[in-house]
This record gives C-alpha cells, sequence and structure tokens, in this order.
C-alpha cells in the first residue's frame, strides 16, 4: 500500500487507510485477480489444444491440408522417426477465428506418438503471445495410457508459467493436473469432437503482491472445437500480508463461451468476461 502525499499551498495532508481502501484482498481486488487467473487457466487449456491439433496434423499426414491456411506455419524435424522436433510458427499475428490472435512459436518436442502410453511431449514457447498476453514456461505432457474409465489419461505439469499481460501486470502459476481424453478419441484424425476433463491443482502469485493455491473442484471441460472452458469451478485462496480469502470460479453449465462467475467468501457470485 502505497502512501501520497499531496501538497496543497495552504496545508499538507497526508493520506490514512481506510475501508474504502483496495487492500488487495477486498472484493474487487480479489475479483480482478480472479479473472486473471481465469485468463492463464483458459490460455493454458487453448495451447493443450493447439499442441494436440499439431500432433493431429504430424501423426497422420495431414500437413499439407494444414498449410493449406496462411497461419500458422508447422515444420517436422527427424520425421518420419521419434523422437520428432514439431514447431508451430504464428509468424507475426495470425487469427483463424474471432477469439484468438497468436503470434510467435510453440515448440514440441515428443518422444512418441500422441496417443501412444509412455510418450512425453515437452513445449516451450519463444516469444508467443496470445490477444497481446506473453506466454512463458514449460509443460510436460505425459501419455499414461488408459484409465479406470477407459480413457486415455495424460499428466501435464507447467514449470515457470507467467502470463504478462499488455499492461505490464503478470500471473505466474505452476500445477499438475490429469487431463482425461472423454470424447473423440476413436477418431484420431478428426480434432473437431475431441473433449477433455481436467482435475488438479496450482499455485503462483501475481504482480499485485498475491500468492494463491488453486483447487480444480469440478472438472473443467474442454473442447478442441471451443476456444473457452465450458464447463467446471476452480476454488482459489489468496494471501497477502498473512491474510486470506477464498474464491470460486464457475465456468459455466457447459455452453461455449467467455463468460464466468465468481464468488468471494461465499459472497453473491460476480460475472466476468474472460479476455
Amino acid at each position: 500500500m502505497f502512501c501520497l502525499t499531496f501538497v496543497i499551498t495552504i496545508s499538507i495532508h497526508s493520506c490514512k487507510k481506510d475501508s474504502t481502501t483496495p487492500t488487495g484482498l477486498d472484493a474487487t481486488s480479489l475479483s480482478n485477480a480472479e479473472a486473471d487467473n481465469a485468463l492463464a487457466t483458459n490460455t493454458s487449456d487453448y495451447v493443450d489444444n493447439e499442441v494436440t491439433s499439431a500432433m493431429v496434423y504430424t501423426e497422420n499426414n495431414l500437413l499439407k491440408s494444414a498449410q493449406t491456411d496462411t497461419c500458422p506455419t508447422i515444420t517436422v524435424v527427424s520425421s518420419p522417426n521419434y523422437p520428432k522436433d514439431i514447431t508451430v510458427d504464428y509468424g507475426t499475428g495470425c487469427n483463424l477465428n474471432a477469439n484468438r490472435v497468436r503470434s510467435g512459436v510453440i515448440h514440441i518436442h515428443a518422444t512418441g506418438p500422441y496417443r501412444t502410453q509412455g510418450s512425453v511431449l515437452t513445449v516451450t514457447f519463444t516469444n508467443f503471445y496470445i490477444n497481446g498476453n506473453l506466454i512463458e514456461g514449460t509443460k510436460t505432457v505425459t501419455n499414461n495410457g488408459l484409465n479406470s474409465n477407459n480413457h486415455i489419461s495424460f499428466s501435464v505439469v507447467l514449470v515457470g508459467g507467467k502470463l504478462t499481460k499488455p499492461d505490464g501486470s503478470w500471473i505466474a502459476h505452476e500445477f499438475t493436473r490429469t487431463r482425461e481424453w472423454i470424447a473423440g478419441s476413436n477418431t484420431p484424425r478428426i480434432k473437431a469432437d475431441d473433449v477433455y476433463s481436467i482435475t488438479g491443482g496450482a499455485t503462483g502469485s501475481n504482480s499485485a503482491g498475491l500468492t494463491f493455491t488453486r483447487t480444480i473442484t469440478k472438472p473443467i471441460t474442454v473442447a478442441l472445437n471451443c476456444d473457452w472452458n465450458e464447463a467446471g469451478t476452480v476454488q482459489t485462496v489468496y494471501t497477502k500480508n498473512g491474510s486470506s480469502k477464498t474464491v470460486v470460479l464457475d465456468f459455466g453449465d457447459g455452453t461455449c463461451d467467455n463468460v464466468a462467475t465468481v464468488s468471494v467468501d461465499g459472497g453473491a457470485p460476480k460475472t466476468i468476461i474472460i479476455k
């Protein structure tokens, strides 16, 4: 908290903290923080979808059709054998839909095919932006094979994750998640019908001085034919100066939109727009 001193021609007044002064744990600050966290979560899941698409193109010899679009350019090194190094290059700006302007490069190092148990994808970035937000970190995606639901599942670990917005504010986060392939796995050449269920948690901090711990309390639904997380809830405990508050984020009921709600300490839900 900064205290500003205003000098007037006849007197000097120093500011005092009062109940209207933002503390970082007030409802407005927490709603803003959770909107940024929702953006970081959605962006991370969107990147996973882009990686999945690149692997589908690579493994099914669809690169020619993928390259008919001016962006992105997908390049494979060490083809046809594994390991493969794949670059997904969006150049200086690529917008194949109304919601996501991307630029820069996603790098994928694949030890084996996406659908093969034990295969590991290591994902990194070079000057990669989505809608002006800089995305950083190293993501490791490991195919765990079939789970008890007879679905392919993946362990997803993010280290050094950071989203920096155009205004310079940022959110840093790391997580371990499980990404369960709940629909579309029986059509390997088609990605539009793929749906994933995400569970797990995260830790992090932001440029406002808050630290946080996040837990997915209802699995997040991610469909490759939608730019936004469609459903799921996340509980986040924010801490600053030894005090804590709990925020619940609800992505909705399955509708493909960028609308979510936030509840601070059990209060009434507030609608937010993920940008």
